[in-house]
């Protein structure tokens, strides 16, 4: 009976999933079209009107990034509802505060475009080669953020849902803060996880915060960490003695994308997990549109005056 009722719903979730990915694919349609347009419209606006180039950009190209987020919402909406057939292999928990989650309101979707990726994209990307990354999803968000998998429990619940994750996961990382529910996961991570596969981020953070964070650590589970500058941005590794030693986040220029600058930096700071996981670490690509980008500033800067002047004097 308990099979039965366990194959009913998962059919219902499957289902579900099928229509978001539907969802998706519909609003990733719209959005290429949108896009599409815009190019268009800037096309004929620099070459007749120069004046309605504002007006492409807000009215298109806007319209175009809204568009596309809300396409990678309901992928992780339907990667998130189809859940039971991705969670058979490793997985790499994930746990923030909700207050920290950055989405995608009127006051920042400016700042998005069809090429950007959230934070918690890059760091599923990062990870992968580890498992699967999954968190725990804000019950009150009508759509999850792009990124990892997302378990939603209510509200009360939610901690025996972490705990159990937390004694299956591979790896763990932690978006260091100092709400309530964070702290006491610290706690239960120093209870139940090897040390050595135990990752605390502290970018973004000021350095009050951080002083407070690091105090309640110490005093309440004698978990005794590095006096950081956070806003570099870094990642706080474990020994098996619970000995903490700071890595910055930083990856070589050449190996940095101008889009996935974080992706790239967190796959070398990471390295450290990978080697305790005993998962093959590998560099992130060179990324030759830098290459290509600098090398037609350089020509155009110093390349193209210098054959020029040597045609004047010949």
């Amino acid at each position: 009976m308990e099979q039965q009722n366990y194959l009913e719903g998962y059919a219902l979730y499957s289902k579900q999933a099928k229509k978001a990915q539907w969802k998706a694919d519909l609003y990733q349609t719209l959005a290429i079209l949108n896009f599409s347009g815009c190019v268009m419209f800037v096309i004929y606006a620099f070459l007749i009107d120069p004046s309605r180039l504002a007006l492409g950009y807000i009215g298109l190209f806007v319209p175009s990034s809204m568009l596309w987020y809300k396409s990678k919402q309901y992928e992780s909406l339907a990667r998130t509802l189809d859940i039971p057939h991705h969670m058979l292999g490793n997985l790499v928990l994930y746990l923030r505060a909700f207050v920290n989650d950055t989405n995608f309101s009127t006051s920042s979707f400016i700042s998005h475009n069809p090429f950007s990726t959230t934070r918690e994209e890059q760091i599923a990307v990062a990870v992968r080669p580890l498992g699967t990354l999954i968190a725990i999803g804000n019950p009150r968000e009508k759509l999850p953020m792009p990124g990892g998998f997302q378990i939603y429990e209510r509200e009360g619940d939610w901690r025996e849902a972490v705990l159990s994750l937390m004694k299956n996961a591979k790896a763990i990382i932690l978006e260091a803060s100092n709400t309530p529910g964070l702290l006491w996961e610290v706690g239960k991570a120093v209870e139940v996880t090897n040390p050595e596969h135990f990752v605390i981020s502290v970018d973004k953070m000021s350095k009050n915060d951080y002083i407070k964070f690091s105090n309640i650590c110490s005093i309440n589970y004698n978990l005794n960490l590095p006096y950081v500058t956070p806003n570099r941005g870094g990642l706080i590794f474990f020994g098996p003695d619970w000995t903490a030693v700071f890595q910055p986040l930083k990856a070589p220029f050449w190996r940095r994308p101008f889009y996935k600058n974080l992706q790239a930096k967190l796959v070398y700071s990471l390295r450290p997990l990978f080697e305790a996981c005993d998962v093959p670490w590998a560099p992130p690509p060179f990324s030759l549109l830098k290459l290509l980008i600098m090398t037609y500033f350089l020509f155009y800067w110093f390349g193209l005056p210098i054959i020029i002047a040597l045609i004047k004097q010949g």
